[in-house]
């Protein structure tokens, strides 16, 4: 994910697109939000349409306001990332906000919806604009408790409570003033990127701390070890263990079962996925990709032969 106050899209469509089609960290993105965009009513969706990506977008009510210039949220979402995307609510006063609804292609199991919230602060918001945006967030985690909520812009200097942030470095000289915020502890890891045209603020990185894969063991006894179980119980002097009552007597002899099977069994440790399915064994995940590579080059015949085999699982 990547946001950035750009103070001005009108003046610099090309610098989004170039950088959509070159830069990893924007090509990559699965969400891009933005600030300040200066975006009105006259200006159509299709000045800042790119390609691949849905454009949602708030502009700022000279009305309600009382300022025809400035202001403005945008999210560009990534169709790759996500094609069922909902506005939940905008709001133009003080505090600006563009609040969006997302069902990924994928998600983590825990989590059944992604809240992202681009908000823009004027410099002279209060705590009226905080206690608004912990209702929002906290209205978010009720109706939902397994969605993950994000929010991200120029906060100036409101400070959220009871969630978590991840910038940790200056974005416009000296000041910290585009943050994140999220109610997933450590979810983000947030990197300083350069600054979106003539725009005063840096644009911001978020990269998942989220880790694929992890360690685990699986322990099994080979015939080896079945023999080495056999030598030990043949040589073991069963009466001194039963020479106590009952309840001891069982204790003990479980015990040192259990204890002669892990001495003699052999622990593989191996990488899973977090959400990988306890019966995908490596004969099944061979099969199927088996199964891949011929229908990927036309064979049926080799195709019906490790379907078959699929199947047999």
């Amino acid at each position: 994910m990547v946001f950035a106050n750009a103070r001005s899209l009108n003046n610099k469509t090309d610098e989004p697109a170039a950088l959509l089609d070159r830069h990893h960290a924007f090509r990559n993105a699965s969400a891009i939000g933005i600030t300040e965009s200066w975006l009105n009513d006259n200006i159509n969706d299709n000045a800042v349409n790119f390609d691949g990506y849905d454009v949602f977008r708030t502009d700022r009510d000279p009305i309600v306001t009382g300022k025809n210039k400035g202001g403005g949220c945008l999210w560009l979402i990534n169709r790759k990332w996500c094609t069922n995307t909902t506005i939940h609510c905008k709001y133009c006063s003080e505090l600006e906000i563009l609040h969006l609804k997302c069902r990924p292609h994928f998600l983590p199991r825990e989590i059944n919806v992604i809240t992202l919230i681009v908000v823009y602060c004027v410099p002279e918001s209060n705590t009226v604009c905080r206690r608004l945006l912990d209702d929002i967030i906290d209205n978010c985690t009720a109706k939902h408790p397994e969605t993950a909520t994000i929010v991200v812009g120029d906060l100036n200097h409101v400070r959220l409570k009871h969630v978590n942030q991840y910038v940790d470095f200056h974005t416009r000289e000296s000041r910290m003033l585009d943050l994140c915020y999220s109610n997933i502890v450590d979810a983000y890891k947030a990197y300083k990127l350069p600054p979106l045209g003539a725009s005063d603020h840096n644009a911001v990185q978020l990269v998942p701390t989220y880790i694929c894969k992890h360690s685990e063991s699986n322990t099994t006894l080979d015939e080896c070890g079945v023999e080495q179980c056999r030598a030990a119980f043949d040589t073991t002097d069963w009466t001194e263990l039963l020479a106590v009552d009952i309840d001891t007597a069982v204790d003990t002899v479980l015990e040192y079962i259990d204890f002669t099977v892990a001495t003699s069994s052999t622990t593989k440790s191996f990488w899973a996925n977090h959400n990988s399915k306890p019966w995908l064994t490596k004969e099944i995940s061979d099969a199927i990709k088996r199964l891949y590579e011929a229908k990927k080059h036309g064979d049926s015949s080799q195709s019906k032969c490790a379907q078959k085999t699929t199947k047999s699982f």
